[in-house]
């Protein structure tokens, strides 16, 4: 077969019935597989998880890795931006009460 690992001559090759890290990171279902995508967003074991598929499949899997990563970070950059500015804008709402309430304080 041209995917996996090959066994060559003097070798034995074993088929091993579970998934990689405890059978917990794989893609067979949504949850599971939103659990691989996460960690390899947060960069957390993903290589581990990388290699692991490309012994599986092929090395051309790394390249879903490569997507994930840029996609996930370039999201998350995303939302740290937007959470920034939100909080920017509810201190300036607070401020600018803040400033209403003391000027009609002085004009009274």
């Amino acid at each position: 077969s041209m995917w996996g690992r090959q066994c060559h001559t003097g070798q034995m090759c074993v088929i091993v019935d579970e998934a990689a890290f405890g059978g917990l990171l794989h893609f067979e279902n949504a949850g599971h597989a939103v659990l691989v995508v996460c960690l390899a967003v947060l960069k957390q074991e993903w290589e581990q998880v990388m290699l692991a598929l490309m012994d599986a499949t092929a090395p051309a899997s790394a390249l879903y890795f490569v997507f994930v990563i840029l996609v996930g970070a370039l999201f998350l950059v995303n939302y740290a931006v937007a959470m920034l500015c939100l909080a920017y804008v509810e201190v300036m709402k607070k401020q600018e009460e803040a400033k209403r309430v003391a000027n009609a304080a002085v004009n009274e």
